[in-house]
C-alpha cells in the first residue's frame, strides 16, 4: 500500500479490522459524544459492502488521539467489518480546530454532479419517497443514507417527471414534499395529479368544499400565521385531501393524524 509523507505527516491506506478500530478508539483520551444513527448508517453500509475507499480518511494526531474518524471507527466495529481507509497519523494536535469547517457535502451535491436537476427537491422528495416504503413517515429521527436515496432513484427513475410541481407550488408547499406526492398520486391517476398540483399551485376555479381549496388555505395559514406543523404532518394533510379529491368527498376540516 503507498504511504506518502509530508514532514511528519504520513498516509497510508490501511485495513481497519474491528480489534484494530477498538484499540484506536480506546487509546483515544477525548471520545466526543456519537451519533448512534450515523454510526449505524454507515455500519449498514460496510455490512452490505458498499461503503467506499473515497479519499476520506481516519485524522490522527502526533498523540495518537483521533481528530476525525470516530464514528466510521465505531461502525467497523458494530458491523464487524474489516474496511480499508486512509489513515492521516502525525497532525500536529491543533488541527483539530481546523476540521470540518467546508460545507458539508448532500445528497443534493452528488446528484448534482450526476447531472440531476432541480437537485435539491428531488433529493428530497426521494428521501420522502423512502419513508413511505419503510414505513417510517413519522419517525424523524431515522434518515435513508446517501446510498439509500440513490437506490430510490434507480428503482424510480420516473420520479424526475414529477419534478416540474415543486416550483410552481413552492409558495404553499415544500417542493420535495409535492414532488413526492405528485409521484405517487400519478401513480393511481397521472391526470388528476396534475389538476391537484396546478390548482393548489393557482388557487383557480376551486368552488367552496373543494379539498384543494381546503388544503391550500391551511397551507397559507400555516405559513403566514407561522403555526407549528411537522413536515410529515404537512405531507398528511395533503395525502387527506388528495384521498378526498378521489372519492370526490368535499371536506370541513383538514388535520394531520389519523381523524
Amino acid at each position: 500500500m503507498h504511504t506518502a509523507t509530508v514532514g511528519k505527516v504520513t498516509s497510508k491506506v490501511e485495513n481497519i479490522t474491528p480489534e484494530k478500530a477498538r484499540r484506536m478508539l480506546e487509546m483515544n483520551e477525548h471520545n466526543r459524544p456519537m451519533n448512534e444513527r450515523i454510526v449505524l448508517q454507515y455500519a449498514a453500509a460496510m455490512t452490505d459492502n458498499r461503503w467506499d475507499l473515497n479519499g476520506e480518511c481516519i485524522k490522527i494526531d502526533s498523540n495518537d488521539q483521533i481528530c476525525d474518524g470516530q464514528h466510521r471507527l465505531k461502525a467497523i466495529l458494530v458491523s464487524q467489518k474489516t474496511v480499508p481507509m486512509l489513515v492521516v497519523r502525525n497532525l500536529d494536535p491543533g488541527a483539530f480546530d481546523t476540521i470540518d469547517r467546508g460545507y458539508k457535502r448532500t445528497v443534493a451535491h452528488i446528484l448534482g454532479r450526476r447531472g440531476e436537476k432541480n437537485c435539491t427537491a428531488l433529493a428530497g422528495a426521494l428521501s420522502w419517497l423512502w419513508r413511505f416504503q419503510h414505513d417510517k413517515i413519522r419517525r424523524q429521527s431515522i434518515s435513508p443514507a446517501e446510498y439509500d436515496i440513490l437506490d430510490v432513484l434507480e428503482a424510480n427513475p420516473k420520479i424526475r417527471e414529477s419534478l416540474h410541481v415543486g416550483h410552481p407550488c413552492a409558495k404553499v408547499l415544500n417542493p420535495s414534499i409535492s414532488v413526492c406526492c405528485h409521484f405517487q398520486f400519478s401513480k393511481l391517476d397521472p391526470k388528476l395529479a396534475d389538476h391537484f398540483f396546478e390548482a393548489l399551485s393557482t388557487g383557480n376555479d376551486l368552488a367552496k368544499g373543494s379539498p384543494i381549496l381546503l388544503l391550500r388555505e391551511k397551507l397559507m395559514d400555516i405559513r403566514q400565521k407561522r403555526l407549528h406543523y411537522a413536515k410529515y404532518e404537512v405531507l398528511e394533510i395533503v395525502v387527506k385531501a388528495w384521498n378526498a379529491l378521489r372519492q370526490k368527498r368535499p371536506l370541513k376540516l383538514l388535520k394531520a393524524g389519523d381523524n
